[in-house]
């Protein structure tokens, strides 16, 4: 592939993403991004929902987490996956439009995987996605 560009995800075909996010149209924007690398997406309008969503079939292999929501926020979402047998070895991005150091001290410290600030471009995106679930392909 050219410079800049990340080309297609060939190592981890099939990826199961959930995308956690209040706002529709980012909602639709990261299945944009995500099934044009040929994942299957998943959606859930807060972090209530997205324990049921991710405790369903199939799991998925990969959460980006928005932080500021209502009902249960990234923070809470992250603590109730973290708690969860079944789910605290997915891996999670948190994306957030806070880019404050001390939210990203915070969501490490809450064993996020990776942290990606609104408004993103979906090469920074991807290669979160490809940092946090590369080493997992296989």
């Amino acid at each position: 592939s050219p410079p800049g560009s990340l080309g297609h995800m060939d190592d981890i075909p099939g990826l199961v993403v959930l995308v956690v996010d209040d706002d529709p149209r980012i909602r639709r924007v990261l299945r944009t991004i995500f099934e044009g690398e040929g994942f299957r997406v998943l959606e859930a309008e807060d972090g209530g929902r997205a324990i049921e969503v991710a405790s369903g079939d199939p799991t998925p292999d990969l959460i980006v987490l928005d932080v500021v929501m209502p009902n249960r926020n990234g923070w809470e979402c992250m603590t109730d996956l973290k708690s969860h047998s079944r789910l605290r070895h997915i891996p999670v991005i948190l994306l957030t439009s806070r880019g404050e150091h001390d939210d990203q001290f915070r969501g490490m410290a809450q064993g996020a995987d990776g942290y990606v600030v609104k408004p993103f471009d979906p090469d920074s995106l991807l290669k979160a996605v490809r940092r946090t679930v590369g080493d997992r392909a296989g």
